[in-house]
């Protein structure tokens, strides 16, 4: 007997299996913008949710008497550089030490240093989104006071979203880095 053979030819297909998982989405970066100096809230300029750009103005706090101790140091300043010179010429004449040119250049220094410092803090009393997002969560209102270190806002940065999903060790094998995913929203 001769025995009958069935043949039949079969064609390879792609199939796409499914793994479903349950997550949640969240920003790809987000900051809470804290005051670097104490003071009064003057101003606030961003609302909650609202979009925010890198640079914007979230809130400007008050001066105080930060402008009056610059023109105070920039008037001492000019006092100083007239030190410094005349210290300069007399020892150039030998009517002066190295050790009095030495001081009043360190007093110029110091002045300098003072101002550069109250430049800064005056910068401080403006704080600015740090990059592209949206106003989450807003921490404080025109009138309040902060201190240096106390939350002002947080930005959270929507573009890329993310997307977090927790793996059974069952279906950890099926995935891959830089695997296609479908995302559906409940919304």
């Amino acid at each position: 007997i001769i025995p009958k053979v069935k043949v039949e030819t079969m064609y390879a297909e792609t199939i796409r299996d499914t793994v479903a998982l349950y997550g949640r989405t969240e920003p790809d970066r987000v900051t809470t913008l804290k005051a670097e100096i104490s003071g009064k809230v003057e101003e606030v300029l961003a609302k909650r949710g609202a979009s925010v750009q890198q640079g914007q103005i979230i809130v400007k706090l008050a001066l105080n008497d930060l402008a009056s101790q610059l023109a105070q140091a920039k008037a001492l300043l000019s006092q100083r550089e007239i030190e410094y010179q005349g210290a300069l010429k007399l020892n150039a004449d030998g009517y002066q030490g190295k050790v009095q040119v030495s001081s009043a250049a360190a007093n110029l220094a110091a002045v300098k240093a003072q101002i550069d410092s109250l430049n800064i803090a005056m910068e401080k009393t403006v704080i600015r989104a740090p990059f592209d997002g949206v106003m989450n969560t807003r921490y404080v209102e025109q009138g309040d006071y902060v201190k240096g270190g106390d939350s002002i806002a947080m930005i959270a940065d929507l573009d890329p979203l993310v997307v977090r999903a927790y793996v059974s060790e069952n279906n950890i094998a099926q995935l891959m880095v830089g695997q296609q995913a479908r995302i559906r929203l409940l919304n």
